[in-house]
């Protein structure tokens, strides 16, 4: 007889890491396939996969109903994406402003090299 989820979530918990390994293979198609929805890059989709069964592997015993595994992992999933785009987001947006200040400074100094040689 083939292990339910709940099985393999009480042996996963228990410390069974090859037990995480089977709700891995189960699920990882679907949550890949979630995160590469929302994310162009396939490496940047690769670790975000990792990231949320690690997330999900530690928060494993924080589960309330067990049938609804695949909700709480696709809500995991959809979390970690979500603040994997605010970070990208935060990160261009600082790149954008230290750009454009370098590009400001540059001028400015262009300017003052062009007013002296006057």
């Amino acid at each position: 007889m083939p292990e339910t989820v709940l099985d393999l979530i009480h042996k996963a918990v228990a410390g069974d890491h090859h037990a995480f390994a089977r709700l891995v293979d189960r699920y990882g198609g679907s949550v890949y396939r979630r995160v590469a929805r929302q994310v162009s890059d396939r490496d940047d989709a690769d670790d975000l996969v990792q990231d949320i069964f690690i997330t999900a592997f530690t928060k494993l015993n924080q589960i309330r109903d067990h049938h609804k595994f695949a909700g709480w992992l696709h809500a995991i999933a959809d979390n970690v994406v979500r603040m994997w785009h605010r970070r990208v987001y935060t990160q261009l947006r600082w790149e954008e402003m230290f750009e454009a200040d370098h590009r400001s400074s540059e001028s400015s100094d262009d300017a003052t090299i062009l007013h002296i040689t006057l």
